[in-house]
């Protein structure tokens, strides 16, 4: 015969009491983040607004450097730099007059830490080039952001539903801080 109800309804308790202790939900860690992370996240968002990227870029942000805490300026595996952490070379080949030297390399390096527009607006070219590619399937676009043609692998994947979490928390809490500083701006 057939095991007791209950015990069908201790698999769900289960469940709960392992997924809260192995991982931390993205509203709380949103919640713990420092004024001036969420400032970064606010400019992220400002930078990819206009054009519809706004909340990506603040997850981006958020996702590849923790925006600015335990940041990683520089990923030398990658290589990788900056608040997005675009590639060096990919950089570099996107500004084909600049010659690919080891000094441009670490002038490009500087640059996209110590630029956020700059690193945003290839943030956003990257993003642009695989919203087409991708027909516009966001959780293509992220895991190829990712990822570049593996965008199926499983670390992609993984990649965009983290972005996608971070998103679903973004799109509530953006608002009220924007609202915040608009009105501190307006009375300071």
């Amino acid at each position: 015969m057939g095991k007791p109800i209950w015990n069908l309804l201790l698999i769900p308790l289960f469940l709960t009491s392992v997924i809260s202790v192995t991982g931390t939900p993205v509203d709380e860690q949103f919640s713990r983040l420092t004024d001036e992370q969420k400032q970064i996240l606010i400019r992220a968002y400002e930078l990819g607004a206009p054009y519809d990227l706004g909340y990506t870029l603040a997850a981006i942000a958020w996702q590849e450097s923790f925006v600015g805490d335990r940041i990683v300026p520089i990923n030398l595996q990658d290589p990788s730099a900056g608040l997005w952490h675009k590639n060096i070379y990919n950089a570099l080949a996107e500004h084909p007059e600049t010659p690919q030297n080891g000094l441009q390399v670490n002038m490009m390096a500087q640059k996209l830490i110590h630029d956020m527009e700059f690193a945003a607006s290839l943030a956003i070219s990257d993003l642009e080039h695989w919203k087409i590619r991708r027909n516009g399937n966001w959780m293509d676009i992220w895991a190829s952001y990712n990822a570049g043609r593996y965008y199926k692998s499983s670390q992609a994947r993984a990649y965009a539903r983290s972005i996608y979490r971070k998103i679903q928390a973004l799109e509530k809490a953006l608002p009220v801080l924007l609202a915040e500083q608009k009105e501190s701006s307006t009375l300071g």
